[in-house]
């Protein structure tokens, strides 16, 4: 039923759009021969749309089956500070094993770097000298994005419980 909804929103966004793209397009048409250009380029633009609405809805589709194949939908993400230093961990439940994976990015001060961190195991240095929270937050955001596309390709499985 999901599915079925986010195809149909797709199809009937794209379809509106399309059309209020082909109607702007007879400005450009020559007055006597708008009432013989309206049907077709309408119709042309509805269709045009419609395609356009449903391949969007594929591309969301096939990406929601891949967060829940891995869990990612569950994901929850928890903020900390440690001194004048911030913490994010963002922590969900593996499907298949029931384990808990986290991913954490925090500074570490012997070094003086931003790391993220799968199951305690340093998998990205951000190379960034800050510890402010608009700074943990960003490279948490990068650094779960690019760990979340390699487990999706497989590299690193061996991390994960």
């Amino acid at each position: 039923m999901k599915q079925i909804s986010l195809y149909l929103i797709g199809a009937i966004l794209g379809g509106s759009l399309g059309f209020i793209v082909s109607s702007s397009e007879l400005n450009y048409i020559k007055t006597s021969y708008r009432e013989y250009s309206y049907p077709t380029t309408t119709i042309i633009g509805l269709v045009i749309g419609s395609t356009l609405g449903l391949i969007i809805a594929n591309i969301i589709n096939r990406s929601l089956k891949i967060e829940k194949k891995y869990g990612f939908d569950t994901t929850r993400l928890y903020t900390s500070q440690a001194g004048r230093k911030w913490i994010y961990q963002s922590i969900w439940t593996n499907p298949n094993t029931g384990n808990q994976n986290s991913i954490t990015t925090c500074y570490h001060n012997g070094d003086k770097n931003v790391y993220s961190f799968l199951n305690e195991d340093s998998i990205i240095n951000h190379y960034s000298t800050s510890g402010s929270k608009i700074n943990i937050e960003k490279n948490h955001i990068n650094g779960l994005h690019k760990i979340k596309t390699k487990i999706i390709n497989g590299e690193l499985n061996d991390y994960l419980k």
